[in-house]
């Protein structure tokens, strides 16, 4: 979504889901031809980065346990006020870090912890 107002414009980038900001600049160029972008800070984490980081932290601290439904995709995105596509993406990347087990047509549940032995 682009706005557009006197003072500047605003976008959030589709890809990272960042701020980014557009202020007129008399050194670029007047408004509607040329103006200065500047991204949000690269610290900041993504909406889905947060959703991944606090499921991920529920299942690493023992808050949801082994075997236990994960919420919906949906449930998710309502809760944290963000697009499913944002919140499916938080989903992926549990699945990748091998912290929830998704299965189509099924519920993703929290994958049983796999104990590394010590080799000596």
């Amino acid at each position: 979504m682009l706005v557009v107002t006197d003072e500047g414009a605003e976008a959030l980038c589709g890809q990272c889901e960042t701020a980014v900001q557009a202020r007129p600049d008399p050194a670029v160029g007047p408004i509607g031809k040329t103006i200065k972008v500047e991204a949000a800070p690269a610290g900041e984490l993504a909406p889905w980065e947060v959703i991944a980081k606090e499921l991920a932290d529920a299942i690493k601290d023992g808050t949801m346990l082994p075997g236990e439904d994960v919420p919906t995709v949906g449930d998710i995105a309502q809760a944290h006020d963000v697009s499913v596509g944002t919140a499916h993406r938080a989903f992926t990347q549990l699945k990748k870090d091998g912290l929830i087990e998704v299965s189509r047509g099924r519920r993703a549940v929290v994958r049983q912890r796999q104990e590394t032995a010590d080799v000596v």
